[in-house]
């Protein structure tokens, strides 16, 4: 990876880079998980209004048919009305509703471990079972599976149906047919769940998430481009002068002219060459003054900056004569 350490650019924009990539698969994985958990969430704020409509349309039906027909010995409640010309029981009013509404995308169901004669045959699944252990447990909570089924993506959102007055109770703990007749106010009568098919929606998120990624990959490469052209406008080509006119004056050309125009990092240096092109000009000019070879001179000519113009010549010794000797 050579270009790294011939590259200003690049050690620059190799990591930038790198970051973008990894915050691109993050989205990649992190985006699809939000839009289908988005979906989940609204699945279930769907399922709880749902259940407080059929629960509202149930209360009403109690207090303004059940209770007011109830004492006449002419009419009579049943969960098998159909077969009949009696009434449907409240909790089959929401049976039979669910069963209107279940080619719209959602599904009502509601039982227990304890269901009448006619839905003794109806056993709970897994699901059933956790939600019953969970909501006797939690009677205020909601349980919640997302699960795949018949290759649609379901949530099935489970909520407690509890024993809320007086005349259920009674009604319960009375009937012949009731499979349990200890009821208190406040139990856990039964389970209220709410299917729902998220398919549709997922399958949105699904092609969202997609064009959120595309579109921030599109973002990341323009905004990889303008920093480029930004960076070699700004940085590089400054750098490249600056570069040039120092090699120039190394070589002993001092008439490289030097433009800068910013007040940058890169502009200063580009102004301290430019102050030390005129400084060697001015050291240039006083040595020529002076006829003494510059230090420029005596730099690339070492020959020429031995002798000093002003420097006397050295005379050559005379040799002296050895004294006699007196012979005694």
């Amino acid at each position: 990876m050579n270009f790294l350490n011939r590259s200003l650019f690049w050690k620059f924009a190799l990591p930038t880079i790198s970051l973008f990539v990894v915050c691109i698969i993050g989205m990649a994985f992190f985006v699809p998980n939000l839009l289908r958990q988005n979906a989940i969430d609204g699945a279930v704020a769907d399922a709880k209004e749902t259940v407080i409509q059929f629960k509202t349309v149930r209360k009403y039906y109690s207090e303004n048919v059940v209770k007011k027909l109830a004492n006449r010995g002419d009419i009579k409640f049943s969960a098998t009305h159909q077969h009949n010309d009696e009434l449907p029981l409240p909790a089959t009013v929401i049976l039979d509703m669910s069963d209107l509404l279940k080619d719209r995308g959602t599904t009502l169901k509601l039982y227990s471990p304890y269901p009448f004669p006619n839905r003794k045959d109806r056993t709970l699944d897994q699901f059933g079972q956790a939600a019953w252990t969970y909501l006797n447990n939690n009677p205020d909570g909601i349980y919640v599976r997302s699960v795949e089924v018949n290759g649609k993506d379901i949530v099935r959102v489970a909520m407690p149906d509890k024993m809320t007055s007086q005349s259920c109770v009674s009604c319960h703990n009375t009937r012949a047919d009731s499979a349990k007749r200890d009821w208190q106010i406040g139990d856990l009568g039964g389970v209220l769940e709410i299917d729902s098919d998220i398919s549709g929606a997922l399958a949105g998120a699904a092609r969202a998430s997609r064009w959120v990624v595309l579109a921030v990959v599109g973002l990341a490469l323009v905004v990889m481009g303008f920093a480029y052209y930004i960076f070699k406008k700004r940085i590089t080509s400054p750098l490249s002068n600056a570069s040039a006119v120092a090699k120039s004056i190394s070589k002993g050309d001092l008439t490289i002219s030097i433009d800068h125009v910013s007040h940058d990092e890169v502009g200063e240096l580009l102004v301290s060459l430019s102050n030390m092109q005129n400084k060697l000009i001015d050291i240039l000019g006083i040595c020529r003054a002076a006829r003494m070879p510059s230090p420029m001179v005596r730099t690339r000519f070492p020959a020429a900056s031995t002798i000093s113009p002003s420097e006397p010549k050295s005379r050559p010794r005379r040799s002296r004569r050895p004294l006699p000797v007196r012979s005694s």
